[in-house]
């Protein structure tokens, strides 16, 4: 049964024809992978209601990527050989992309995009490991689907998100550019689907605020958290020079700012081939 659209006010604006429709199992999936103490046998048990993922799973394993000594040919060794942060992101980013296709806007990149979720989650799983375990994962979810919402913008407004994204001002940001063209920008939208997919309310929120300093959301500590580690991922991705945030969080001082910064540099290449692998 599809899930029902949320009652955000992004999307009592927006055309309900236009809201993407889940497959049903993708609720399913995010709960079972939030687990991180999840067994592989168990994991590849969840992932075998998802035949194309299983499929994608095993390729990654055995590519040039992963770089086998032997070939893989069965689930369970597959995740094993990828690891659980790479099995639990690759099989969530491939599922809530499942009914999007963006490639009617000319400036949507597909790597970079993806490179940015990738990063910025094992950024934010990085940093919310300073804090606890529980924040470790939120973050990590959050900081996967933090621009989910840009992926349904160039979708279901290609024209208006081609020219946000082509005429971004550096000074107002993309999230303001695409509200000016789209009526809404990415975080909004991204929230919207958060609701869509029903996930906890903390992580839409975060999800929302991401852009802001985390007052007004219902977590700050996991809002911060995730903006912090969407802010490292695009000095990364854009090889800017990283400025510490003062009082970010308490344990994550400037110092340990930039031993994630330098973290998230060195990962780049790994996750941007692992984007191409799986996106381009």
């Amino acid at each position: 049964m599809p899930l029902q659209a949320p009652s955000s006010p992004f999307a009592e604006r927006s055309d309900k024809t236009r809201l993407p429709v889940f497959p049903p199992g993708v609720p399913y999936l995010l709960r079972e992978l939030s687990d991180a103490d999840l067994p592989y046998p168990r994991m590849a048990e969840v992932l075998e209601r998802f035949p194309a993922i299983v499929a994608r799973l095993v390729a990654l394993a055995n590519s040039a990527w992963s770089s086998p000594s032997t070939p893989i040919t069965d689930l369970e060794n597959s995740c094993a050989r990828l690891g659980f942060g790479v099995v639990r992101s690759v099989a969530i980013t491939l599922a809530v992309a499942s009914p999007f296709n963006p490639h009617r806007c000319p400036a949507f990149d597909a790597e970079r995009f993806w490179s940015s979720a990738l990063l910025t989650a094992e950024t934010a799983a990085r940093l919310g490991a300073r804090i606890d375990r529980a924040v470790e994962q939120s973050a990590r979810t959050t900081g996967l689907l933090h621009n989910l919402g840009l992926l349904w913008l160039a979708e279901y407004q290609p024209e208006q998100t081609d020219r946000a994204l082509s005429a971004a001002d550096p000074d107002l940001g993309t999230d303001r550019s695409l509200e000016t063209q789209c009526g809404s920008g990415y975080a909004a939208a991204g929230a919207t689907l958060g609701e869509l997919l029903g996930l906890p309310a903390a992580i839409n929120d975060a999800i929302a605020h991401q852009l802001a300093d985390g007052a007004d959301s219902a977590d700050p500590q996991l809002t911060r958290v995730v903006g912090l580690a969407r802010h490292i991922s695009a000095c990364a991705q854009q090889q800017l020079a990283f400025e510490c945030r003062e009082a970010a969080l308490p344990g994550l001082g400037c110092e340990q700012q930039q031993q994630a910064f330098e973290h998230t540099r060195r990962s780049l290449p790994r996750l941007q081939e692992l984007a191409r692998s799986l996106f381009c």
